[in-house]
Order: structure tokens, then C-alpha cells, then sequence
């Protein structure tokens, strides 16, 4: 999750170092991480072939002070410790649903026969700046191969001027913690008041809800922003494609200076293929830390973190085949229909590099 303070510091440095105690991966190590395909689950998709780990490389060396390994020291989760300790294949979960349960069920929709994603706009998406709601909802669909709701769009409003209510389907207004300059006119939400009203919000047949916005987000005080936040246990995230707009430009200095800047050379139709390609990134990459997925040290993967936006754009689309086989324990779906049906969403929306990727692994996998 990208959380910006400052901006990257050039140093004289040739080679960027990890951060204290992260030990790169090798090859072997990342191709163990997949785990035993000799052995046949319960799940009747599972092939082995579908988890080659040909075409995908191992994770980048950092090329900033600011990026993801140079900050933080992840220890990464194999495919077995994954099972192990994901808490949607034990009972752990249940204490905190409310749908029917399935005990002998061997995947989250086997053990959840009600379960959906719900996902909740908050504010307004103005159009041409906003990424493609029902787009989003069709990728979220694919990737995880799992019935998704869109809820109801839930309003902002400001009353006095600086302050920020939210307007439940109830029709009670919430008031939010939130910060404005008035000088800009920008305002910021802060994630935790926006997490404990979605919370009181989620549905009985919910497996998770997240809320989006075009909002800026903040955590603490001395935050740039933040891109979002979510809470495994609850089962509820909110985040924000306000800076994921390539017209978007702000101060690494200053929360409040948020600018819109015109590239002419970006034509209408490449920023709308962006905004979208950036946002189904992150939802999708955040959806599956609700599931249980950590961040991804073995290859280079959708589920890498990432210290910075710059670094956050830069992420691949696609699960590295230790998460791939992470998700697919978790949804029990056919592995090349999975594939087949994110490049129909790919081509339909103009995003070429990564239906030619999909084609590739197709052939690989064979």
C-alpha cells in the first residue's frame, strides 16, 4: 500500500541495499515456495501444470530509497503457510459471519454459499476523471472468480463549510474525521472513520466490503496520503484513486497541494485505459490481503508492496504462481477459464500488454 512521506533523495549510491534483514529469495527457494504439486487437493481444478514458474522473474532490486525492500524486511508466506494459517479455511472465520456455513466445504464459496464481494462508491466520480465503475466491478469478477455487488452509492457533504458527513441508506448523517486547508480548498478523509462506518455497514452475505473514492485519504498527521486502508478481522477496506490519475500532480511536501495538470499529448482514450488499469490493480491486489494473501516476495507479482506511486504503477497485473495457486485454493476455479476470461476483459479494454501476457501463459501452461 503506498504511503508517501517525501519524495525519493538521489544518493550517490550505485546499489540501492535491502532493508535490514531482508534476504532476497533465490530461484529455488521461490520455485520450493510454490509447494508439493505432486500432491492433489480436495479441489477438483487443481492441475500441476498451472503453477510453472517459467516466464515469471524473480522480485526487482530496489532502485530507490524510498522503494518497497529498501524500507521494509517481508518474510513472504509459502503455498503451506498459506494453509496453514489463512484463516478462510478454518472455523476462525465464522465468528465473524453471519451467513450459513458449510464445515466440510473446501473453498471460501464451498464453506460461504451466500458469499459475494460488495463493493460501495463513496462521493462523486466525476466523469472522465474516474475509473469505469462497472469495469471495475467486471475485473474484481474475473480475477478472483467470485460473485461481486456493487452497493449503493454512499454521499459526502460538506456542512460548515470544513466539515465531512456521511449520508447512510438509513438516511442518518456520520460525521468523519477529516482535515482541510483552506487556502486550496483540498480536504482529506481519514481512513479509520471511513473503516468504522463501512463496518457497521457490511451485509450479512458479505465475504468483504470495499468502499472507493475519489476522495483523498490520510492515516496520521504527518501523512502525504494514503492510498487506503483495510482490516482483515472486520472484513471491510476503503481506498482511493484520487492520485491515480496520470493528470494528477501534487507536492511531496505538502498534503494540500493536489493539482490537475493537462499532458496533451495523452489522449482521452489512453488516460481512461490507465485510470482503470491503476485502479483494478489496487482493488484487486487489496481484496486479496482480506483473503488472507501477504505481500509476495517470491516473484515479480501483483502482489509485491510498494514504497511509492511511482514504483505502485510499475506493478505487474498478474499473480506470480505461488499466489495464483494461494487464490485458487481459496476459490476452486478452473486456472485457464480464469485466464481466459481476464483477457476478454483486457481486450475489451484496449490494455494489449496484458492480453499478450495472458497469451503467452497460455501456451507455457499447454
Amino acid at each position: 500500500m503506498p504511503k508517501t512521506r517525501k519524495e525519493a533523495k538521489k544518493t550517490g549510491i550505485r546499489k540501492i541495499p535491502y532493508a535490514r534483514g531482508f534476504k532476497k529469495p533465490q530461484l529455488k527457494n521461490s520455485i520450493s515456495s510454490i509447494g508439493d504439486l505432486s500432491q492433489t487437493p480436495a479441489n477438483v481444478n487443481f492441475i500441476p501444470k498451472h503453477y510453472s514458474h517459467e516466464g515469471f522473474s524473480l522480485i526487482p532490486e530496489p532502485a530507490s530509497i524510498d522503494d518497497w525492500l529498501a524500507q521494509y524486511n517481508e518474510t513472504g508466506d509459502t503455498f503451506q503457510e498459506f494453509l496453514t494459517g489463512c484463516p478462510w479455511f478454518s472455523i476462525r472465520r465464522r465468528a465473524y459471519m453471519k451467513q450459513s456455513f458449510e464445515p466440510t466445504g473446501a473453498t471460501v464459496l464451498a464453506k460461504y454459499p451466500e458469499g459475494k464481494i460488495y463493493l460501495v462508491p463513496l462521493g462523486n466520480f466525476p466523469a472522465g476523471k474516474s475509473p469505469d465503475i462497472a469495469a471495475l466491478v467486471e475485473f474484481t469478477n474475473r480475477f478472483f472468480c467470485c460473485p461481486v455487488k456493487v452497493m449503493e452509492t454512499l454521499h459526502l457533504e460538506f456542512i460548515e463549510s470544513n466539515k465531512i458527513v456521511l449520508l447512510r441508506p438509513d438516511s442518518k448523517k456520520k460525521q468523519l474525521c477529516s482535515r482541510f486547508h483552506k487556502g486550496t480548498g483540498s480536504f482529506q478523509l481519514k481512513v479509520d472513520s471511513v473503516l468504522k462506518e463501512l463496518k457497521e455497514l457490511i451485509p450479512d452475505d458479505a465475504l468483504c466490503l470495499i468502499g472507493f473514492t475519489m476522495a483523498d485519504l490520510y492515516d496520521t498527521q504527518p501523512d502525504l496520503f494514503v492510498a487506503g486502508m483495510a482490516g482483515g478481522r472486520t472484513r471491510v477496506g476503503v481506498f482511493s484513486f484520487c492520485r491515480y490519475s496520470p493528470h494528477i500532480s501534487f507536492s511531496q511536501e505538502h498534503w494540500y497541494d493536489i493539482y490537475e495538470t493537462v499532458d496533451a499529448s495523452l489522449k482521452e482514450e489512453e488516460l481512461k485505459r490507465v485510470l482503470l488499469l491503476r485502479s483494478c490493480r489496487l482493488i484487486v491486489h487489496e481484496i486479496s490481503h482480506l483473503f488472507g494473501l501477504d505481500h509476495c516476495i517470491w516473484f515479480s507479482c501483483i502482489m509485491n508492496g510498494s514504497g511509492h506511486l511511482e514504483e505502485d504503477f510499475k506493478q505487474p497485473m498478474f499473480l506470480c504462481p505461488v499466489d495464483l495457486r494461494k487464490l485458487q485454493a481459496l476459490f476452486g476455479f478452473d486456472v485457464v477459464s480464469r485466464y481466459t476470461q481476464l483477457a476478454e476483459f483486457f481486450r475489451k479494454n484496449k490494455m494489449e500488454e496484458e492480453d499478450s501476457w495472458i497469451k503467452e501463459r497460455l501456451v507455457q501452461i499447454s
